[in-house]
């Protein structure tokens, strides 16, 4: 087996060019030839399909993901969805010198609001009754006190227009709409917070990029509210799931609630789509990898077969897999090189945290076919998860 195994990972590269069923081909002569070198050969029943041992091997490999895109970004850590680490800010689309101009404006800015937020009023209640907004408060708070180069604007750009959508229920006097009322000091620095933010965020590429994607979001009312109610229960199943950081999963909950709403609803319609999208694409990566690992058990506890076949094509389709190079060091952190992943890489990862991974996927297919639509955002998940359903065969009951 280990004979096989290794001779299959060194087909020449043009063969893997000309698809799966070259591919499938070559596979068969080669167990033709470890069995008649074996006296094992049977010529009365076909090697391929072997469907009384392992299911049949894959017509075709895993479908193509997208590569994250506006939005916060995220990876896999110990079997769950986490942030991404923020890259080191460049000047290619970053006005540096805006940046480091506001910075201590907009930090000061923050630093006010949470103060005022959790002042205690003269009745003896708490004055931050609204204990979303002190949350997002705090959540600017702690993204924007930092070196200006270190920041995620991307999440901060979010962040700050659901500020923003909190300012626009707010009147002069501090009440507005149902939520509860601010004092004068909660809406002064509210309102300056708001205000700083616009004049800081633009200078960052991911500013900019929010305004631009914003002004050409187009999507019906029901198109809408569709997205927002499938958002809003894959949010609350991801934290029911525990597969996702707790701050992942506030940030994907409060995405979806604000998608489409307020002052600025191309703007927040924008953010919520690609928070959504971007957990949606490492999640469906994640559960293709858990295809090929249980691929891969299957074939070493029966010997050999098309399971072995399914692995190596999910091998090699996830190393010409840009999103997967974007997550492999922390989806496999042992491997070097994308070059290196190979069989025993794959024998050797947590296969556990990628079936619970994997299970949630398609456990949650109704509410992310529901989500996805008829959006070209989301085609691509359409066929993952048929891909997924054709190849991966565990129970997932209890597991999520």
């Amino acid at each position: 087996v280990e004979d096989l195994d290794v001779g299959r990972v060194l087909f020449p590269e043009e063969l893997w060019e000309e698809g799966a069923k070259a591919v499938n081909r070559a596979i068969r002569r080669q167990i033709e030839d470890w069995r008649e070198s074996r006296g094992r050969v049977e010529t009365t029943e076909p090697i391929l399909p072997m469907e009384e041992e392992a299911p049949a091997a894959p017509a075709e490999p895993p479908p193509d993901v997208p590569a994250q895109g506006h939005g916060p970004h995220f990876t896999l850590e110990d079997g769950k969805l986490v942030f991404a680490p923020v890259g080191a800010l460049d000047e290619n689309g970053n006005d540096f010198s805006r940046l480091s101009r506001f910075h201590p404006l907009v930090v000061e800015a923050a630093n006010e609001l949470v103060d005022a937020l959790e002042q205690e009023v003269g009745d003896g209640r708490n004055a931050y009754a609204d204990e979303r907004l002190l949350r997002w408060a705090k959540t600017y708070q702690s993204l924007v006190d930092r070196d200006f180069r270190a920041i995620d604007y991307e999440l901060l750009a979010g962040y700050g227009e659901f500020l923003a959508n909190r300012l626009a229920g707010v009147g002069e006097d501090g009440l507005g709409d149902d939520r509860p009322p601010l004092t004068g000091r909660q809406a002064n620095a509210l309102r300056d917070l708001v205000g700083q933010h616009g004049f800081f965020v633009t200078g960052s590429r991911a500013g900019l990029t929010l305004i631009s994607d914003a002004e050409s979001y187009d999507r019906t009312p029901q198109e809408e509210q569709e997205f927002r109610e499938s958002a809003q229960i894959l949010g609350e199943k991801l934290e029911q799931a525990d597969i996702a950081d707790a701050g992942v999963v506030e940030t994907v909950k409060d995405a979806a609630e604000q998608s489409g709403t307020g002052r600025q609803k191309e703007r927040t319609g924008v953010f919520g789509l690609g928070t959504l999208k971007n957990a949606t694409i490492v999640l469906s990566i994640g559960g293709v990898t858990y295809a090929a690992i249980a691929a891969l058990a299957t074939a070493n506890s029966l010997g050999i077969g098309p399971a072995s076949a399914l692995a190596l094509l999910v091998i090699e389709s996830l190393k010409a897999s840009k999103p997967f190079n974007e997550l492999k060091n922390s989806l496999v952190g042992k491997i070097d090189q994308l070059s290196d992943l190979d069989m025993e890489t794959l024998r050797s990862l947590p296969k556990h945290q990628f079936r619970k991974i994997a299970c949630f996927v398609l456990e949650n297919e109704v509410h992310l076919r529901r989500m996805a639509g008829k959006r070209s955002e989301f085609e691509w998940l359409h066929r993952n998860l048929d891909w997924l359903k054709e190849n991966f065969h565990d129970e997932c009951e209890g597991l999520v």
